[in-house]
């Protein structure tokens, strides 16, 4: 039997603002791990190296009633108690060249314990920590407080526990890192999740709901970026073509001790890959242009990244760039660029698409703010320039005819 099928297609996208390029702190890695012992231990991060960021979020069973012994090294951050029924400690440490598989946090009064390290990227390491912020309370929903940030981009931490076994849903405008409650003996949970932070200002609270009700705390820290990069990076392009291939182009107008250029690329933006290696120009006050073709991305989102090494060894990463291709029979669709400056495409059989509509974060219609265009080769355009920085949902229908067995 034949029947006429909508396929609805959900694309994610971000609208940006247009700012300098600087070392943004890039979330890379976590390692989680509970007990009940006099030691909350935690090994690190799978690929930890030396310059890294690690950051401890430890739920503690026993809240202001626990003393807690970080080993050598670490710096404490925040200590937010809920009286006595459930604590967070928060703690950094920036990466050396010699350092153990783990690391163990003294607990001198017996508490059952979650805890979790995760490794970032690109932080100042003279002053890694901007802001901090805690709060308790009770109830299902756990309350990461407001910070207000300045001075560029940062990376944001948001820590979640309460005195249950309970997981957690994520606030919408963050990406859970991981969720690993102490299941075995009722209490702590230990949730994680990231944002970024594109513009100076406050954050907002960051809401995310447990799966049970109790007494809770939330925590918020901010993570300074580095330096620039050691290049001035002018532009970084990742733009599919209609033989889904997709085109990675750069450009550098100065370099400085740059040995090379990796490409890396991801389905989530958790796992990376390298899928090509390019030397750098070592040392360069020129504009120098940089292009590779990636013929097997994968189907639907692909995320791009570089990421940059000098002779030494330490390394940097560029932003995240994005595309869509859709390359089934049926439906061939090409979407970019994403992030978004002003202007977004819908390339392809677009002939077939119906109802394009814009959605943000908190489920709003922002339809009405956006206009659409016929542009050449079978496009759409999309004019998001009224559109305020953040994450967007695009939403459409594709009209096509499936055979279908019922």
């Amino acid at each position: 039997m034949f029947a006429k099928t909508n396929i609805v297609i959900t694309i994610v996208i971000s609208v940006a603002n247009l700012l300098p390029l600087l070392a943004q702190p890039v979330y890379l890695s976590s390692a989680s791990q509970v007990g009940n012992a006099s030691q909350a231990t935690v090994p690190k991060p799978a690929g930890t190296a030396g310059g890294d960021l690690l950051v401890v979020g430890l739920m503690i069973e026993k809240g202001s009633d626990e003393t807690v012994t970080p080993p050598s090294g670490w710096t404490l951050i925040r200590r937010t108690n809920n009286i006595t029924q459930i604590g967070m400690a928060t703690y950094f440490k920036i990466m050396g060249t010699n350092e153990p598989v783990s690391y163990a946090f003294g607990l001198a009064n017996g508490s059952k314990w979650a805890i979790g390290c995760s490794r970032i990227s690109n932080v100042n390491p003279s002053n890694p920590i901007f802001i901090s912020n805690g709060t308790d309370g009770k109830g299902k929903n756990v309350t990461a407080p407001t910070i207000s940030t300045a001075g560029g981009k940062k990376l944001v931490i948001c820590f979640y526990t309460n005195n249950k076994k309970s997981t957690f849903t994520p606030d919408p405008s963050t990406m859970e890192r991981y969720d690993h409650p102490y299941d075995l003996g009722g209490t702590p949970a230990n949730m994680m999740a990231t944002f970024e932070q594109l513009s100076d200002g406050n954050t907002g609270n960051k809401i995310a709901i447990s799966a049970s009700s109790g007494e809770w705390v939330g925590m918020q820290i901010a993570i300074n970026e580095a330096s620039p990069l050691p290049i001035e990076l002018t532009y970084f392009y990742a733009q599919p073509t209609t033989d889904f291939d997709v085109n990675i182009e750069w450009a550098t107008a100065t370099e400085l001790n740059n040995a090379f250029f990796t490409i890396e690329r991801s389905a989530d933006t958790k796992n990376w890959e390298g899928i090509r290696d390019m030397d750098g120009a070592h040392h360069s006050t020129n504009t120098i242009y940089y292009k590779y073709t990636d013929t097997k991305p994968l189907n639907g989102t692909s995320y791009y990244r570089l990421k940059q090494t000098d002779f030494d060894g330490m390394y940097t990463y560029s932003e995240i760039r994005s595309v869509y291709i859709d390359a089934s029979a049926s439906s061939t669709l090409l979407i970019y660029p994403n992030p978004v400056i002003e202007q977004i495409c819908l390339s392809g059989n677009v002939g077939e698409l119906s109802d394009i509509q814009l959605f943000n974060a908190m489920g709003q219609n922002m339809s009405h703010q956006i206009r659409i265009s016929p542009g050449i080769k079978s496009q759409f355009i999309l004019d998001l320039s009224r559109i305020p920085a953040g994450e967007y949902i695009i939403k459409t229908k594709w009209h096509t005819n499936k055979i279908l067995k019922f």
